[in-house]
């Protein structure tokens, strides 16, 4: 990446790079980490026409509260969500994975609130007629639950 170089900044591989047809351009986005924990709402997205030719640049920080002295573990968050389950070949096709990874996570219902660190479980169940998913927000520390989501 060129102009990169031209402008000083010196960056690995994004970890996302979108074609955006409505602008058109290019999106790379480099995640911000806090602790070696990323912070999804965060970091750096450079903007390319269609040709490479560099548009913008934008940097995003948000404050992040401490965080907790100790953390709960992957399995202990697991365990408190106890729809999560990790089958395959059950009735009628059904298919179920749940997956935590800790990330740094702004709650919903509290606009304004810094970001905390949390537990990030992602369930989704399909089968021959249907699929959800959903995805709840753990605090780190307590294992109590901080926000949820449906997405489908």
């Amino acid at each position: 990446m060129d102009y990169l170089t031209r402008l000083g900044i010196a960056l690995g591989a994004p970890d996302s790079l979108a074609y955006q047809a409505a602008g058109p351009y290019w999106e790379a986005l480099w995640n911000r980490d806090v602790g070696g924990v990323p912070v999804p709402s965060d970091g750096t997205r450079v903007v390319m026409d269609p040709d490479g030719a560099f548009v913008s640049y934008l940097y995003t920080e948000t404050p992040v509260a401490p965080a907790p002295a100790s953390t709960i573990s992957e399995a202990a968050a697991l365990a408190k969500t106890p729809f999560c389950r990790n089958s395959s070949g059950g009735p009628n096709g059904l298919v179920e994975t749940c997956a935590a990874k800790l990330e740094w996570h702004a709650p919903a219902l509290t606009p304004g609130a810094r970001l905390q660190l949390c537990w990030r479980i992602d369930y989704t169940r399909k089968d021959n007629d249907e699929s959800r998913a959903s995805m709840v927000w753990l605090d780190a520390g307590t294992g109590e639950t901080v926000d949820g989501a449906a997405t489908m």
